[in-house]
């Protein structure tokens, strides 16, 4: 993990050696170090993605820097089954013009007939359409039914068409394997906040030619420029053009955690309540808010297909919050089984109501930790007093 400074002005130089999220993807396995003890930087390429060329033309650096790994088409491909199956579905499913145009561009790019826009457009709905916890049958068509009757005016042929493309593709496809991150975000003093991030898995890995390529090795810096200055600089893989660990310069960090979830139930809010995948909505609400306030509202009130947990850090003095997600823009109750937002407190180390740091791995806050990552992070977090977690230690 890694330190976003978001007091970094959007005028440094894109070569810097050692930039923003350099470190910010780290795989947590089994052997890993412990404690505050800087580990081993593994540096990734730095590329750029220029928001004011056409959406086809923007990827074109980072599509040739994975063409060159040999990851194409093995890291995005999709089964034909599963892709005629789940495209009925994504018809449903919001996604801008302009984002359908950079994956075509990338197709084109690839030049491979194995892989096609409707594979990239699955990839970057690769945390929806796995899931951590199954669902009965029964359960989920009383889902269905309650979302059906909530749908008014849609033909109910259509909805059932869709609900019926969601049961297919949820029967064709396993649950997705266990995996998970962890986040903190904590105030130095002077209000100054650092957001640290750790990817806690290492199942991925890439096939070329024999040799295996895990994340570490297919992650890149990309960063967006716009009117010639950078906006957001954010970490990437292979066929993905959303975000899930991002910030934006002078403004506000991103990052999303995995919620427990099933992918038939989220196939069907994409299908009934066109909800959408997480990773282009947060790069929609990135490059288009500059202040952590509104950001915290628009990321907060999105129709989302999926569970998830969310943590924002933001430019100004104590800006800082866990933001726990439903489905379709519901904010269930703490008594519902889902915790109110979280944020961080200005208010004096000691007294009611402080809170000069907030970690959040892959369960929900007020119940008990289903892994040791949370108490033990907890334990490494000095207390009450804040200033004691610098960047360059924060993972």
């Amino acid at each position: 993990g890694a330190p976003l400074l978001l007091g970094a002005s959007a005028e440094a130089p894109l070569e810097d050696e050692l930039s923003l999220l350099q470190q910010s993807v780290r795989v947590r396995g089994p052997g890993a170090e412990a404690g505050f003890a800087s580990r081993r930087h593994v540096p990734v390429p730095s590329l750029v993605v220029d928001l004011d060329v056409a959406p086809e033309r923007r990827w074109g650096n980072v599509t040739r820097h994975y063409k060159g790994l040999g990851v194409f088409p093995e890291c995005c491909a999709v089964g034909v089954a599963e892709r005629r199956s789940l495209m009925s579905l994504f018809e449903s499913i919001p996604l801008s013009e302009e984002y359908r145009r950079e994956l075509e561009g990338i197709a084109a790019d690839v030049n491979d007939p194995r892989l096609t826009v409707e594979d990239l457009v699955l990839n970057n709905f690769g945390y929806e359409l796995t899931g951590l916890k199954r669902v009965s049958p029964l359960g989920l068509m009383r889902r269905a039914a309650r979302l059906i009757s909530e749908s008014a005016g849609k033909p109910r042929a259509e909805l059932l068409s869709a609900v019926g493309s969601a049961l297919e593709a949820a029967g064709g496809l396993d649950a997705g394997p266990s995996f998970g991150c962890s986040g903190v975000l904590a105030a130095m003093p002077d209000g100054t906040v650092v957001h640290g991030r750790n990817m806690d898995y290492g199942h991925m890995e890439i096939d070329v030619n024999g040799t295996k390529l895990r994340w570490p090795e297919v992650s890149v810096e990309v960063t967006f420029v716009r009117g010639g200055k950078p906006l957001i600089v954010s970490t990437q893989w292979p066929g993905l053009t959303g975000f899930h660990t991002a910030m934006r310069f002078g403004g506000w960090s991103f990052e999303q955690n995995t919620r427990n979830h099933n992918m038939a139930t989220n196939l069907l809010y994409g299908a009934v309540k066109h909800s959408q995948g997480f990773m282009h909505r947060a790069r929609e609400v990135m490059e288009s808010t500059p202040d952590f306030q509104t950001a915290v509202q628009r990321i907060y009130d999105s129709n989302l297909m999926a569970p998830q947990y969310f943590v924002v850090a933001g430019a100004r003095p104590f800006e800082g919050a866990v933001l726990t997600i439903d489905r379709g823009g519901e904010h269930r109750s703490l008594g519902s089984g889902t915790p109110p937002p979280l944020r961080l407190s200005s208010t004096p180390p000691g007294a009611s109501g402080s809170t000069w740091y907030l970690l959040q791995t892959n369960d929900d806050h007020f119940e008990e930790a289903r892994d040791d990552r949370r108490p033990e992070e907890m334990q490494r977090l000095p207390a009450p007093r804040p200033g004691n977690v610098p960047p360059q230690g924060m993972m």
